[in-house]
């Protein structure tokens, strides 16, 4: 993945500072260009055009005629920055993200704000906090609620757009806010969990197509049977959780109430308010997770005979 963020970044600079040559003046590139550039995911129905750069100004009387460049006016609060060997500025990472709020819908908003706050240190950008000051001390702009609304389905830590989605979908199905790529030792050795509830042993998996390698479908088969002797609970999930003719955004009540016995007193009443459910507001819960809990530990520490 790292590998791919820096082709694209790479191929965006190109594109940039070719830009920045036919200009008279400074060019402050951003939206998708910037995206790109930080190796943020792009909006699956995003409506700007992926061959022109895009640029931002404060003003409409600001904009210049510069081929293959599309001028924005975007209001919000100024950040930029340059390096010494490109010829353009660039919107910094939580400016980018506060302009693609026009061009995305809530959710993916929240996975591109998350990929800036990846657990790869190269990958990351930004922190929760600056997201927030951002957000205070910007003037009004056009999806600034939006941002506001996508702030709490963003969560740190995470290696991939599917494990924040997987993330809000968790904290809207009233089993809480887990923790992201959660660290459990076993032996001299340990494991990372992409969502897990500590106090209780239960952890969900997102399986892409990544684990569909046989190789890895035995390391995955091992880290799973080590986790049981443990007590731990893994719930496997899978793309068909997230979608179904369309996003279906939520965990279905019939698993989250299975598994409110075994998660005890975590699921507090905080937990369970959400003042604007991101992924259960438009579809019905009723897609079933890629599991039938059939190996949970009778007592604490204690594994079943079967996966």
């Amino acid at each position: 993945m790292h590998e791919d963020i820096v082709g694209r970044r790479r191929a965006e600079r190109e594109r940039c500072n070719d830009a920045a040559r036919r200009s008279k003046g400074p060019l402050l590139v951003g939206y998708i260009n910037a995206a790109n550039y930080y190796g943020a995911p792009i909006p699956r129905h995003c409506t700007l055009s992926v061959d022109a750069v895009h640029a931002c100004v404060s003003s409409a009387n600001k904009r210049r005629r510069i081929k293959g460049v599309v001028f924005h006016v975007f209001k919000g609060k100024l950040d930029i920055r340059k390096k010494d060997y490109e010829q353009f500025w660039i919107a910094s990472p939580v400016m980018m993200w506060a302009q693609m709020a026009q061009y995305s819908t809530l959710e993916e908003l929240a996975a591109i704000g998350a990929s800036l706050m990846s657990r790869d240190k190269r990958r990351r950008m930004a922190t929760r906090k600056d997201f927030d000051t951002y957000l205070e001390i910007s003037p009004r702009f056009i999806g600034r609620n939006k941002c506001h609304e996508a702030l709490p389905y963003m969560t740190e830590n995470t290696d991939s757009p599917p494990e924040n989605t997987l993330f809000g979908m968790l904290k809207d199905s009233g089993l809480g806010c887990p923790t992201a790529n959660y660290r459990v030792n076993i032996g001299n050795s340990y494991v990372i969990l992409d969502m897990a509830y500590p106090d209780c042993r239960v952890a969900f998996e997102y399986q892409g197509a990544y684990h569909a390698d046989p190789a890895q479908m035995r390391i995955d088969a091992a880290k799973r049977n080590a986790l049981q002797l443990l007590g731990w609970i893994v719930i496997l999930v899978t793309a068909a959780s997230f979608y179904r003719d369309g996003p279906c955004r939520g965990v279905p009540a019939t698993q989250s109430r299975r598994l409110e016995p075994l998660m005890g007193h975590y699921l507090l009443a905080s937990h369970r308010q959400c003042a604007m459910p991101l992924f259960t507001a438009r579809h019905p819960p009723d897609i079933g997770l890629n599991v039938d809990l059939p190996f949970i530990p009778r007592q604490r520490g204690t594994a079943s005979s079967s996966m």
